[in-house]
């Protein structure tokens, strides 16, 4: 299970906006950073901007836009800019991702925890835990597995107490991806037990999302015992 796609971001951003494209955003960034809320609202032009771009097939254009919101905002103090900054990198982090960079990609990722790991938002800590489902995903398709192992481990310990919906998620996320790379090293009893820790602990949540990977951990959970 892989963390949440900057293609599923993007289409939702469209579906609340259908007829944006780049020429109508660039309008609504003016570059005043008057108050928060007005940076906040240009950063989030910014990033529709960029994963529009990144939809037209225009990768370098799309990280370029995330460069510059971490260039303008990235000292800004205000948890809902924060939260977008944090999203830029993450997003770019994925794209680069997508191009075949995965050093340049983890890398990335190690920003946004360095940088954000101890803030206090919800939103914030749900994207730095993104960020790192994403490096341990990435170094397990390395072949790295022992690494990606100790990432997931490294979710789980420090925000597998979390009570947050978006947090929750990506422990359970965590946990999944851990419970397959250890089924693919053919240490099948220990993925069996990571995939019902996943169902003992995130079975009864009330999250649509953390449901569903409490039903993939149930699934293949299944397909390991029939081996």
């Amino acid at each position: 299970m892989a963390p949440k796609k900057k293609e599923e971001f993007a289409s939702d951003a469209q579906e609340d906006s259908p007829n944006l494209d780049t020429e109508t955003l660039r309008p609504l960034d003016s570059g005043k950073d008057d108050s928060p809320d007005v940076r906040e609202q240009t950063v989030e032009d910014l990033l529709c901007e960029g994963m529009i771009l990144g939809e037209a097939g225009k990768p370098q254009e799309e990280i370029a836009v995330y460069d510059d919101i971490d260039r303008r905002f990235g000292k800004d103090e205000s948890p809902g800019v924060r939260e977008r900054v944090a999203e830029a990198l993450l997003f770019k982090g994925m794209t680069l991702g997508q191009q075949g960079k995965p050093r340049k990609e983890i890398a990335v990722y190690d920003d946004i925890d360095r940088r954000f790991g101890r803030d206090s938002s919800p939103g914030t800590r749900e994207v730095v835990a993104k960020a790192l489902v994403g490096k341990g995903a990435t170094l397990g398709e390395q072949g790295k597995t022992e690494e990606a192992i100790a990432v997931f481990d490294d979710i789980d310990c420090r925000f597998g107490q979390d009570e947050s919906s978006g947090v929750r998620e990506q422990v359970a996320s965590a946990l999944l991806n851990k419970g397959i790379t250890l089924g693919e090293e053919g240490r099948i009893e220990e993925a069996i037990a990571i995939f019902d820790e996943i169902g003992q602990r995130f079975g009864k949540d009330d999250s649509p999302d953390v449901r569903e990977r409490v039903a993939k951990a149930r699934d293949y959970k299944e397909y390991y015992s029939g081996r």
